[in-house]
């Protein structure tokens, strides 16, 4: 800050790379963007729909657009060609870092080939080649927020906290796409994965800094119209809090610093605030400090106020695609079966024996099975129709299944509206294919595998989950759907990974990866049955109220709207939280036996807290490093007693199990514990070298 001739050296040095940014722009669109690299011989790689190099390249393009190298014509055609990419380009919400060349390769430009012929982590949507980087995703939601693109940068934040944050598995890279962690530990924590929250926080106002200012560019969306940041942005000394009133599209009225109108420094019109270095209020000599010192932490808290002209009652809806119209499904459905279609066809308790296939495909649902002598045995039943829009399966004897062949993919998504009322054995189906890929659900407890015997569960428990059918994995969740109607899911896509949601909520557990299927499509499925009944009689027992086969995986936002469409339908409200249920176990002893084998004893924290005490009185030794690992410690203390005691009583969320919640508490003992043990080595280092001034002081302060 204030070094202009290394501003000029810098400012001429991206002046002659702009320069050169032309070479790599793709030629013959309207929407231009930039290509990934220019051989020798002017061959692009990265241009979308060339037989060769023919993907498209995220990162050249986001950071254009997020730090401001093109213009704002530029930048809204850069965002409006990944918008007409997005199923490719962000297929599970996160931006992938490339688009596939063909083939599902991906790159085919790399060192060692192309995605298949590299294989391992050089496979598309495994590492750099179509995974996804947290620090790309960050800059994307700059580039979001440039182009007032709010809701791109909301999903972003929610697909972050969801899948990852809620559940401490903030991992880095993602792979499948960006939907699993690249290690799979109980739990995980990269400094990457913060990302999306830092680029939530910068895009909001841009935060443009130079050599003498700081630039402020509003970038809140309408339906905020109050807001207030209670923690501060770093500017040298300062610490900038900014509140905003007023709806920021009006255009920005007023401005205040620490509650005063701006001085003449400092300049803003009706987008921009410029905030002059020069004109700020006089730092305290512990903030100047702070600057240079690796130890003090000291600033200067500053207050702006930014004045919108609306007013809350003046806000106009926004218009989006979450509540511009009601949400619709995807129309490419190779199966829909609908209970309300059966209305006009079957009276209440009636046998249903033919259910018709609503979607693109002819294949219907019916008994008995024209294919397959199996269910030409003696007992066996169809369903019955429920008044009103339902199917109900007994859990003993009924299916149906298909009266003609019907291409089923293994990569494929089921989505099904149901109600369990009491289903017995493991895997009980409610959609399978011939090659058990589907959709069932099990009694709590059956994880370790099927009834041996034909009728009996492997479990009493009243609580039913769903399960993922074939996947290796536990039950499939911890969430119980016995007696409720619920929309439950199963997707497994090209890489042989499955997953599973419940209301709109990831159940999954680890590890779901399920068997390939070598020989690729399926051609029959069943509904209420696993189809081995004379071996396990896995029969679902409950309503069926509507099931939707889709030969593919649904992109999010397609999953998002296919489930509103149903919860609208069929009466079922949004889930109030994705959190698993509380586990149960004792903090205190959790807590003895991790503290006895680190030693940080009560002992020790005693004297920490002492310690924070005796240099908080002394302003100059308050704000130094020192004393905020001491206060960190001490937290990371306080936060474990506090976490684990509200998980246990169900105030707090748990995580996905009992082992990634303990690991979780675990973790915070263990972060106590280091930063004792680093900061103690701090100070004794102070000591041994007789250092003088802040260090001298704390040392004398430190009784260990």
């Amino acid at each position: 800050m204030g070094d202009t001739a290394t501003v000029a050296i810098l400012d001429r040095r991206r002046s002659l790379t702009e320069q050169g940014l032309d070479l790599l722009l793709a030629p013959g669109s309207a929407q231009r963007y930039f290509a990934r690299s220019r051989d020798p011989d002017g061959v692009l790689h990265g241009v979308v729909g060339n037989a060769k190099h023919g993907y498209f390249e995220v990162s050249p393009n986001i950071d254009a657009v997020a730090f401001r190298i093109v213009d704002d014509a530029t930048a809204h055609g850069i965002m409006k060609r990944i918008e007409n990419l997005s199923a490719e380009v962000r297929p599970n919400t996160f931006l992938l870092p490339n688009t596939d060349a063909g083939g599902g390769v991906g790159y085919d430009d790399m060192l060692c080939g192309d995605g298949k012929t590299c294989g391992g982590i050089f496979e598309y949507g495994t590492w750099v080649n179509g995974g996804v980087w947290t620090t790309v995703e960050a800059r994307a939601l700059l580039a979001y927020f440039r182009t007032a693109r709010y809701e791109d940068a909301l999903r972003s934040a929610q697909q972050m906290y969801n899948l990852y944050v809620s559940t401490w598995r903030m991992d880095a890279p993602l792979k499948d796409f960006g939907l699993s962690v690249w290690a799979d530990l109980d739990i995980n924590l990269t400094i990457d994965a913060f990302g999306t929250a830092a680029g939530l926080v910068r895009g909001l106002f841009a935060y443009l800094y130079t050599a003498t200012s700081l630039t402020l560019i509003p970038r809140v969306p309408d339906n905020i119209t109050a807001m207030q940041q209670k923690f501060g942005i770093r500017w040298g000394p300062y610490s900038i809090r900014i509140s905003t009133t007023g709806i920021a599209s009006t255009g920005i009225v007023n401005v205040s610093l620490n509650g005063q109108p701006l001085t003449s420094a400092h300049s803003f019109n009706s987008t921009t605030i410029v905030l002059d270095y020069d004109g700020m209020p006089t730092p305290s000599p512990a903030a100047v400090a702070s600057m240079q010192s690796n130890i003090a932490t000291a600033s200067d808290s500053v207050t702006v106020e930014i004045i919108f002209g609306g007013q809350q009652h003046q806000r106009k809806p926004v218009r989006s695609r979450f509540n511009s119209q009601e949400p619709t499904m995807p129309a490419d459905a190779v199966l829909w079966f609908r209970a309300d279609d059966l209305n006009s066809t079957y009276s209440d308790g009636s046998n249903v024996t033919l259910w018709k296939n609503a979607a693109m495909g002819s294949a219907a649902a019916v008994f008995p099975c024209p294919h397959n002598t199996v269910f030409a045995t003696p007992g066996l039943s169809p369903p019955v129709f429920q008044a009103g829009g339902g199917v109900v399966f007994d859990g003993q004897t009924s299916f149906l299944c298909n009266d003609q062949p019907v291409v089923l993919a293994p990569e494929k998504t089921v989505v099904a509206v149901i109600e369990d009322k009491g289903s017995r054995a493991a895997f009980s189906s409610v959609f399978v294919d011939d090659t058990d890929r589907g959709l069932a659900v099990s009694p709590s407890g059956c994880a370790e595998g099927i009834p041996v015997v034909p009728g009996v569960p492997c479990s009493d428990t009243a609580a039913r989950v769903l399960s993922i059918d074939w996947s290796g994995s536990d039950d499939g969740g911890s969430r119980n759907i016995s007696h409720l109607r619920t929309i439950v899911t199963v997707s497994y896509n090209a890489k042989d990974i499955a997953t599973s949601t419940v209301n709109g909520c990831n159940v999954q557990q680890p590890g779901a990866i399920v068997t390939p299927v070598s020989a690729g499509l399926s051609t029959a499925f069943l509904l209420g049955s696993r189809g081995d009944p004379a071996s396990y009689g896995r029969y679902f027992k409950g309503v069926v109220h509507e099931i939707i086969v889709f030969n593919r995986t649904l992109t999010s936002q397609e999953y998002l709207d296919t489930v509103s469409s149903l919860q609208a339908k069929w009466s079922i409200p949004p889930a109030t939280s994705c959190e698993p249920p509380p586990p149960q176990f004792n903090c205190t002893q959790l807590r003895l036996v991790d503290f006895a084998a680190k030693g940080l004893s009560a002992t020790i924290l005693n004297k920490v807290r002492a310690f924070v005490a005796a240099a908080s009185a002394n302003q100059t030794l308050s704000n130094t490093l020192p004393v905020a690992m001491a206060k960190a410690a001490l937290d990371y203390n306080t936060g474990f007693e506090a976490r684990c005691a509200g998980i246990v009583a169900g105030n707090i969320s748990a995580l996905r199990s009992t082992a990634a919640t303990e690991a979780s508490l675990v973790a915070m003992l263990q972060a106590s514990t280091q930063m004792f043990l680093g900061l103690n080595n701090t100070v004794t280092q102070y000591r041994t070298n007789s250092l003088p001034g802040l260090p001298h002081d704390i040392a004398a302060l430190w009784k260990f």
